[in-house]
């Protein structure tokens, strides 16, 4: 949260949060700044002193020895020596660098979707339902990666629009699922090139193997945390 807001000051909450559901985002930036770490402003936040402090103390000076007897052997006699790095900051987490691509996806997408009315959450919703015909409104939760509440805002507001319409389950009639309407798939498909763009964009240099496997890696990972118990945090 500190890196986030140290490089997007002065960013509107509902921007920052990513998919995190806007309460909760707020509850962890309201216990950041009972710790002095961070300052409310009118648009946004911004780190204090001493969350800057914070952040200056993570990435203290590291001393790291590069090379090795095997690496030395392979140089010329003049260059057999043992060479000591100082890293200033670390390198980042994957997981920030993960949100920080999240990030500069989700404000591409705001501006390709806003013509046809929609929010990224909802845009989700969608194509979640194109690939899994029929499901729940909390089975539509769960793969969109919201609560079940904000899921029922999206589904209000797509049927509202006519994009989706509710039906009893065929299999089992006190089952409410959703489903697509022709023209939800309509939109979908005037999406679809502005949307393979923005993916052509952030992946165009990787080769369709590279693309496969950090697809791999990126599946692996979301299966990884949802076998994994969570761990209760204090709110």
């Amino acid at each position: 949260m500190l890196l986030l807001i140290r490089d997007h000051p002065r960013t509107l909450a509902d921007r920052l949060r990513g998919d995190l559901e806007l309460l909760a985002f707020k509850r962890r930036v309201r216990r950041l700044k009972e710790l002095g770490l961070t300052r409310s402003l009118e648009v946004g936040y911004e780190l204090s002193p001493r969350g800057a402090e914070c952040l200056r103390r993570e990435g203290r000076s590291v001393r790291v020895r590069i090379g090795s007897v095997e690496q030395a052997a392979r140089r010329s006699l003049d260059d057999r020596r043992r060479v000591t790095v100082d890293a200033a900051v670390p390198a980042p987490r994957l997981l920030y660098l993960v949100k920080q691509l999240e990030l500069a996806i989700r404000a591409r997408l705001d501006v390709a979707l806003r013509k046809h009315g929609i929010t990224v959450p909802q845009y989700t919703a969608l194509t979640v339902l194109e690939r899994h015909p029929e499901m729940t409104s909390a089975q539509l939760a769960r793969h969109a990666f919201v609560s079940a509440q904000a899921m029922d805002g999206v589904v209000r507001a797509l049927q509202a629009s006519g994009y989706i319409e509710r039906h009893r389950n065929a299999d089992n009639r006190r089952q409410i699922v959703i489903s697509l309407t022709s023209r939800a798939l309509s939109m979908l498909e005037e999406c679809r090139e502005a949307v393979d763009q923005i993916e052509d964009i952030a992946f165009g240099e990787l080769s369709p193997q590279e693309r496969a496997q950090l697809s791999q890696w990126l599946a692996h990972g979301r299966r990884a945390l949802e076998a994994s118990p969570r761990p209760l945090v204090a709110d």
